[in-house]
């Protein structure tokens, strides 16, 4: 259940005839919860005496900010650069509410209100302000070539409103040398090559459920804020691409070092809410192929084809705080499947149109040591739909055409170190076939 609210202002000037701009501003108001019938916790005489409650975790963000750049003309170059500015309020809380003893509610999923018990209530607040600036430079007509810099300053903090261990403070992701350089060249107007390299950091999440704070006690955060670094990644990519009249490829190579990997190992049972210590653990290494197509082989019909290779591993084993080495060095990343594959096969005339679409994930893990694994899957989707006259258009999609069973989300309630028989509860199978109706009126 949630509610979102977004709304934005642009602004384009020129300032000469080089000199070009535009600033926004935005604001997302979003209100959200995610519930569950819980047993271990039952409903108060007062508020229903029902043997089970519902357990809600709340969420409400408040993001406000602003855009703004500059692109500036010299000849073959374009010199661009800008600014942005983030403030983000989250506040976060778990409730029980009740639920009448014999009665079943006719709508579980609802915001609930007037909690029998507040487990914990957070507030967190992070400001980011990012600075960049670049040059494109077309050096000749087949030879183009860029290179920038951006900086970033990450703050978050955390406010307890009622807990039984109350958590306060703040922790920064700083790095002020993001850079990126790329090259295209042009052979023939079909023909590109193409390399790059990019550097860049992800801030730390400010959240109870994951990252620094969901320590979820003040001497927990206090021990690893000034020791934790922001994760980063080192990524180079080169590729070549055609773009002919009906044929359009792609092939790319990639290799990405990820290094500063924080990893949250859990101190408590996944179902009274985990209690995390959250330490750099290493890095990663992923290579990797991509190859894309697309063909219109007939008129109104083509058909797109994708591939992609994947090869990530751990770099390091991975000592837990006061616990034992796990020797993940060498295993294959969770989670992640080594090829993955689609192919959309689609018709459009003007007025009647449809698509059908296949995707195919190899086998993956959900263990550092990878001895629970999950078989790889094929799913189909199929859509349709007819634009009449007037602006009336209708559709429909049906996904999971074939009505097949496999698992859709893996790593919902974490990862574990080592599951060989399979009883560990953080997979979700795919919904069955589902059909989809919808009517859209353009004026």
């Amino acid at each position: 259940m949630r509610r979102d609210l977004l709304a934005y202002e642009r602004l384009d000037y020129h300032i000469g005839s080089r000199l070009s701009g535009s600033s926004t501003g935005y604001i997302h108001l979003d209100h959200g919860i995610g519930t569950w019938a819980d047993p271990y916790d039952p409903t108060s005489e007062a508020y229903g005496g029902s043997p089970v409650s519902v357990s809600a975790l709340r969420y409400d963000v408040n993001r406000k900010g602003v855009i703004s750049r500059l692109s500036f003309e010299a000849g073959n170059h374009t010199i661009e650069g800008g600014v942005w500015y983030e403030h983000n309020r989250f506040e976060q809380a778990s409730h029980l509410y009740g639920l009448e003893e014999g009665v079943t509610p006719p709508n579980f999923q609802q915001f609930y209100s007037d909690p029998f018990v507040t487990n914990w209530h957070y507030v967190f607040d992070t400001d980011t302000v990012q600075l960049d600036i670049g040059d494109t430079w077309q050096a000749t007509d087949s030879l183009r070539l860029n290179a920038g810099v951006k900086g970033v300053v990450s703050t978050s903090s955390a406010r307890t409103i009622t807990a039984n261990k109350p958590m306060d403070g703040s922790i920064k992701a700083q790095n002020w040398f993001l850079p990126t350089v790329g090259v295209l060249y042009d052979l023939d107007g079909q023909h590109e090559l193409f390399a790059d390299y990019t550097r860049n950091m992800a801030a730390f999440v400010a959240s109870a459920s994951s990252g620094p704070f969901s320590s979820s006690s003040q001497a927990g955060f206090d021990y690893i804020r000034d020791d934790l670094k922001p994760e980063m990644t080192n990524t180079f990519e080169g590729g070549y691409r055609f773009h002919g009249r009906d044929v359009q490829f792609s092939l790319t190579g990639y290799y990405v070092k990820f290094t500063n990997r924080l990893l949250a190992s859990s101190i408590s049972a996944t179902i009274v809410g985990n209690q995390n210590v959250l330490q750099n653990v290493g890095s990663v290494t992923s290579r990797g192929v991509e190859a894309a197509a697309n063909w219109k082989f007939a008129p109104n019909w083509s058909v797109y084809g994708s591939w992609a290779y994947n090869d990530a591993s751990y770099d390091d084993d991975v000592q837990p705080l006061g616990g034992a080495i796990v020797p993940t060095k060498g295993k294959q990343v969770v989670a992640s499947p080594k090829n993955v594959g689609n192919v959309d096969l689609d018709y459009d005339d003007g007025h009647l149109w449809g698509q059908v679409s296949a995707h195919y994930r190899s086998a993956r893990y959900y263990s550092y040591l990878n001895d629970a694994k999950l078989p790889g899957a094929i799913n189909v989707n199929a859509s349709a739909g007819y634009r009449f006259a007037g602006g009336i258009e209708v559709q429909v999609n049906v996904n999971n055409l074939f009505d097949k069973r496999y698992i859709a989300s893996t790593g919902t309630a974490g990862f574990v170190t080592s599951d060989p028989g399979g009883t560990y509860t953080t997979l979700q199978p795919a919904a069955p076939r589902q059909v989809f109706g919808t009517v859209r009126l353009h004026f």
